[in-house]
């Protein structure tokens, strides 16, 4: 079951569940594409980032989407 999170990456609760950033790796990034009809935000990337002991695990349950410039 697929689950999305949202949040501000500088609230105290974003930084919490971010947690060190080291922990986290890319997993797959999107590009807007106005053509296709996909933008994300405001024309920018959505992202899927994975801790790497999820990825080694291969929990990609854990895995969350981002989206930014």
């Amino acid at each position: 079951r697929e689950q999305f999170l949202a949040f501000d990456c500088n609230s105290p609760e974003g930084k919490q569940l971010i947690g060190a950033t080291a922990e986290w790796v890319p997993l797959a990034a999107f590009n807007s594409c106005e053509i296709a009809d996909m933008t994300w935000g405001d024309g920018g990337v959505l992202a899927y980032m994975i801790r790497s002991v999820d990825l080694d695990a291969r929990r990609f349950d854990r895995a969350i989407a981002v989206s930014g410039r």
